[in-house]
């Protein structure tokens, strides 16, 4: 099952890249996060875009960019809160199928301190909800 599991993996990723990448020239994948450590993904990945016509080196060594591999979530999440902040869409509309380009996300800043330096009860955090 695992094994089904990762070829099925490598297959969708191999198809989405050909299908909402390409044409676009690639002269690298970069993969990271815990699939970067799997072999068996990393290579069913090279044989699936092979299948797709493509033939992108892959690299799991994405710190040579200046990013730990592990950290692909968190550079993720980074990288939204930024287009957040700044007002810059984090959609691609034909992707998603929204009606258009879209701030995603909401910020909410942390509650005041009560006076006393003491944090404020949950319930006056929550708006007197429990």
């Amino acid at each position: 099952m695992l094994s089904t599991l990762t070829w099925f993996t490598a297959e969708t990723v191999a198809e989405a890249i050909a299908r909402w990448v390409c044409p676009r020239p690639i002269d690298r994948l970069v993969v990271s996060g815990g699939g970067a450590h799997n072999v068996t993904l990393v290579a069913m990945l090279q044989d699936a875009l092979r299948a797709q016509g493509l033939e992108a080196p892959i690299t799991t060594q994405g710190s040579q960019l200046g990013v730990d591999p592990d950290a692909r979530e968190a550079v993720a999440f980074a990288a939204l809160a930024w287009a957040h902040v700044h007002g810059v869409p984090g959609n691609i509309a034909s992707c998603t199928g929204a009606s258009g380009p879209r701030v995603l996300g909401s910020r909410t800043p942390a509650p005041l301190p009560a006076a006393s330096g003491a944090p404020a009860p949950v319930e006056a955090q929550l708006g007197g909800r429990p």
